[in-house]
């Protein structure tokens, strides 16, 4: 591309502060990503999209596109060869909402441990995926003081340290998460990793959550698990058949949410960023623009605790959460789908990522904690550990 900075953009209008990133390289143009179309990009010269745009040839056969960016870390949604084949220079933005989604699981479980009168310390978790996100969330729990197993064959296979388990022993944790791209062939295919035989490899009374994309969990087969164990639980923040997910299986969730694990506003700006960086770097262009300048504040600044009011630790980790994130809401909001005629399914879950509000992550809240208690340095590790500060 030439360096004249005037190129026709067009961008998914869920990428945060798209226009005021990229104004300055060309004359942008957002749409809903169900909108982009192939003659829509036609004579467009970058693309950036979010997960729901479908990008292959079917999209680009027609365009002079020679950028491609998603603001996304999963690129199930690429046709990477195609791009490849045709010189279309691709990037992603891995690792951008990591934190977003380790904060939502841990939003989740905690709101489970109320609920269901356990503490996240007393359990194991299992953890399929170790790359960012699956990372994030090893830290997280293993401040909070609960046993981490970590299953990732990839990662298993250059390591020499026993720090990875077999899928087998993870499955046996009281919690289990997943934290993995979808890929649909290969050695370490993702898709329904978790069907039928798996599941029946999950303990009473545990607790699966995915975060990751629908089909990794095979949803038919996950719908007859939780049938025939009520003591086990799910967690689910994405779907087979988005933005249409199965009704019966949104009633038989302990919290969903419509695919908005990694829809915190720090994450969503930071994939921006990276895209941004990203053309820059392409078009040979100094990147300059720091995001800082137009976030907005966070609606909790500050957090005061009388550590004499509580009696665990945990106590406090939950209400400190809940201040920043009460993840209830977005179940409620996502149990409003079953209400809906067959024909507006779609567009209300499209409607409710479209529409998220605005959500802080833990970094951006200050935490002060008064009074003396012999909780107080084990109150610390886990306000410090999830990410705020003290």
């Amino acid at each position: 591309m030439q360096n004249n900075y005037k190129y026709k953009i067009v961008a998914d209008e869920n990428i945060p502060y798209v226009n005021e990133f990229f104004n300055e390289i060309g004359e942008v143009n957002t749409l809903s990503a169900r909108e982009i179309t192939s003659k829509i990009v036609s004579d467009a010269d970058v693309l950036l999209v979010r997960s729901v745009t479908q990008v292959n040839e079917s999209l680009l056969h027609d365009s002079k596109i020679k950028f491609v960016g998603t603001a996304t870390i999963g690129i199930d949604h690429i046709d990477q060869e195609y791009l490849k084949k045709r010189g279309i220079f691709f990037t992603n933005s891995a690792g951008s909402n990591a934190n977003s989604v380790a904060e939502y699981v841990f939003s989740a479980l905690l709101v489970m441990a109320g609920r269901l009168s356990f503490s996240l310390s007393d359990k194991s978790i299992g953890i399929i995926g170790v790359g960012n996100i699956g990372t994030l969330v090893e830290a997280k729990a293993k401040a909070i003081g609960m046993k981490v197993l970590l299953n990732d064959p990839p990662l298993a296979r250059i390591s020499d340290s026993d720090r990875y388990s077999s899928l087998e022993e993870v499955l046996n944790a009281d919690i289990v998460t997943c934290h993995v791209p979808l890929t649909k062939e290969g050695t370490d295919k993702t898709y329904h990793l978790l069907s039928e035989q798996e599941l029946s490899l999950l303990g009473h009374n545990s607790i699966l959550i995915n975060s990751s994309r629908g089909p990794v969990v095979c949803n038919n087969s996950l719908k007859g698990w939780l049938a025939e164990h009520s003591s086990n639980h799910a967690i689910l923040d994405v779907w087979e058949n988005e933005p249409t997910p199965d009704l019966e299986l949104v009633k038989m969730t302990q919290i969903a949410t419509p695919h908005i694990a990694g829809y915190s506003f720090d994450g969503k700006v930071n994939g921006t960023r990276m895209l941004y960086e990203a053309l820059c770097g392409f078009i040979d262009m100094e990147p300059h623009i720091d995001s800082s300048e137009f976030m907005p504040e966070p609606s909790v600044k500050c957090l005061e605790y009388d550590l004499s009011r509580f009696n665990t630790a945990e106590e406090v980790l939950s209400s400190a959460v809940k201040s920043i994130y009460d993840i209830q809401y977005d179940d409620s909001n996502m149990r409003e789908i079953l209400s809906k005629e067959p024909g507006n399914i779609g567009s209300y879950f499209d409607h409710l990522r479209k529409n998220y509000p605005i959500r802080r992550e833990a970094a951006n809240t200050k935490i002060v904690l008064n009074g003396s208690n012999s909780i107080e340095n084990e109150v610390k590790k886990m306000l410090s550990g999830f990410g705020f500060k003290l």
